[in-house]
């Protein structure tokens, strides 16, 4: 569900989508190159603009990411939608945000796959995201059959 980039581990996850995808760390550069392999695997050129969805936490509402989420590809087998700045999401006053998301995760179609970017500040990363532990404590509650 997470992936701190690692080429091995990546591949897996190229060939078997996940729900949720939290891409964090010191090196913003690897999360980017994730991102595009990602999108090269899922989505078909032909379809970016009704597969792929980028949205910036900063300005995009939440109602509007899940309304995203929830959508069905067009012509891809995957809908991959990707939320820049997810590092907001630590915040106290927004991680209620965080948690309508978490609990929307179970009712989102099995082709979709929700890629939150959190953007490195400058500072070493000792521990894991905040916001990867969030996804990983409500995991075992969804079907990801």
């Amino acid at each position: 569900m997470e992936l701190s980039y690692s080429k091995t581990e990546f591949t897996k996850i190229l060939d078997n989508p996940l729900p949720v995808i939290v891409l964090y760390g010191d090196e913003d550069r690897s999360k980017g190159e994730a991102i595009r392999q990602m999108t090269e695997a899922w989505i078909d050129p032909g379809f970016y603009d009704f597969d792929l969805e980028v949205l910036d936490a900063e300005v995009t509402g939440i109602e509007d990411i899940l309304a995203s989420a929830l959508a069905l590809p067009f012509g891809s087998n995957v809908r991959m939608v990707v939320i820049r700045g997810a590092q907001l999401y630590k915040r106290r006053e927004r991680s209620s945000d965080l948690d309508r998301i978490i609990s929307a995760i179970p009712s989102l179609p099995h082709s979709s796959a929700l890629v939150f970017r959190i953007e490195s500040d400058g500072e070493p990363s000792k521990t894991k995201s905040a916001i990867s532990a969030k996804f990983e404590k409500a995991a075992p509650d969804w079907p990801l059959d």
